[in-house]
């Protein structure tokens, strides 16, 4: 399009543009309740409580008519489940369940790779998307038991995490025409020029490099499938991370007397490391352990670390 915005960039060399684009979002967000008392003397008291977001949120267009270079989208939902029962008089159960699902992803346009300008704006958007889901299942059980001047407490929890990734982030080639990568960084560019002025240097030399359309820096990017297949351009990756945690405890509250309360616990935590579930993952050969261990020795003998 014409150049219409003479307030930016150097006005000679390159010119601004704008335009209105009008942005639409949409925000909704549903939630519900309910509460069931199973019998006549309240002992058994159940729930159920979910939420759910729609949202889209668009970003900016390229030039004028043409789509959104993106879109935020949330469709994240999660729900609860309770169960309250009073098991016996003085001995009283808590349960929950519930599911957090975090539901993501933001578009792109980009279909192919693409050679771009320095320092002015690419024809068409080159945005790559992306799409996380991360459900979280979420149970615990928890006990509570009063017999005399004691009140004891005891449960666990347990928690199923995953992370599903899809990204266009690195599926793409990309070249530039960037002057920092020619001889002299283009010094060559202005060798018979003796009356321009240092500060339009850098200017002068994009604007001629892109008019020349002297491409001088590429970027390539591979992905490999997990058996070391190259993907083609433009696959997304795919990768599923996961995790599980579990925790039990147990503690007593004691009343000695009117003035006196004594309260111990214990609690087990275990949270092992997040891994690839796909078996997309590598490890080293060593522990960490004897690769510091081995360097240390290396450096008390004054000896390369490159021997390790």
């Amino acid at each position: 399009p014409t150049p219409n915005d003479f307030t930016v960039v150097d006005n000679l060399n390159r010119v601004g543009f704008r335009f209105k684009a009008p942005i639409r979002d949409r925000y909704n967000t549903y939630i519900a309740k309910f509460d069931w008392m199973v019998d006549a003397d309240n002992r058994h008291q159940l729930f159920w409580r979910g939420n759910l977001q729609n949202d889209n949120a668009k970003s900016l267009p390229q030039f004028p008519g043409e789509p959104p270079n993106s879109q935020a989208l949330n469709n994240s939902k999660g729900y609860a489940i309770g169960w309250n029962a009073m098991l016996r008089p003085n001995l009283i159960s808590v349960t929950r369940y519930g599911l957090t699902r975090q539901g993501v992803e933001n578009t792109g346009i980009q279909t192919a790779s693409a050679v771009t300008f320095r320092n002015i704006t690419p024809r068409y958007g080159l945005t790559t998307g992306l799409t996380q889901i991360l459900p979280v299942h979420h149970a615990s059980q928890d006990f509570t038991w009063t017999r005399g001047a004691h009140n004891v407490q005891f449960g666990g929890t347990l928690r199923w995490i995953r992370n599903s990734r899809l990204s266009f982030q690195n599926s793409f080639h990309g070249a530039f025409t960037n002057v920092s990568w020619l001889r002299g960084t283009g010094a060559d560019l202005r060798t018979n020029i003796r009356d321009m002025a240092s500060t339009s240097f850098v200017a002068y030399y994009d604007a001629m490099l892109a008019t020349l359309g002297i491409v001088t820096q590429a970027t390539a990017s591979y992905n490999y499938d997990i058996q070391g297949n190259v993907l083609p351009v433009g696959a997304p990756t795919r990768r599923k991370f996961a995790a599980e945690e579990f925790e039990m405890y147990a503690q007593d509250t004691w009343r000695v007397n009117r003035a006196l309360t004594v309260s111990a616990g214990l609690r087990y935590s275990l949270t092992p490391p997040i891994y690839e579930a796909n078996g997309v993952q590598i490890s080293s050969d060593q522990s960490i352990g004897e690769w510091f261990n081995k360097r240390g020795g290396l450096a008390d003998q004054g000896r390369s670390q490159l021997e390790a």
